[in-house]
């Protein structure tokens, strides 16, 4: 799990956005937590649920798988690019975003488990809990 601010400062330095020497401005770092907020809710509405909450301020904690970190931030860091001139994204960091969406999708997405079906020519009791009624005997016979 980590915070906000570690996530999106990440994502600015695979961009070169971001160093030591050239701190990124509070402009670039809030767009990153909206960007973010918006990848988030991008997982939620393709049915991937990684149990990351949206950030109210940068400092929060995101609660992501930490397997999951990053792949987020490689992720970020593509959709942060367009914003910055001059920053360059190289061929690997592609790499890892896709390998990193694919395993995000392939690991925490939810899928709907579809209820068996069973033919309702089944006896009650058989796997049937259909309209039939039948049993396998008659009530009150003899069985031998």
């Amino acid at each position: 799990m980590s915070t906000g601010t570690y996530i999106v400062t990440s994502a600015l330095q695979k961009i070169g956005a971001h160093s030591v020497l050239k701190q990124a401005d509070p402009e670039s770092l809030e767009n990153g937590r909206k960007a973010l907020n918006s990848y988030i809710a991008q997982l939620y509405d393709n049915d991937i649920d990684i149990g990351a909450v949206p950030l109210q301020a940068l400092g929060d904690e995101l609660s992501e798988p930490m397997g999951a970190t990053n792949y987020i931030v490689a992720n970020l860091a593509l959709l942060l690019e367009p914003d910055h001139s001059g920053s360059q994204i190289s061929q690997q960091l592609r790499v890892t975003a896709l390998r990193g969406e694919n395993w995000i999708r392939n690991k925490y997405q939810t899928i709907d488990q579809p209820k068996p079906v069973v033919r309702n020519t089944l006896p009650t009791g058989a796997g049937n809990f259909g309209r039939s009624h039948r049993a396998f005997f008659k009530k009150g016979a003899t069985i031998g």
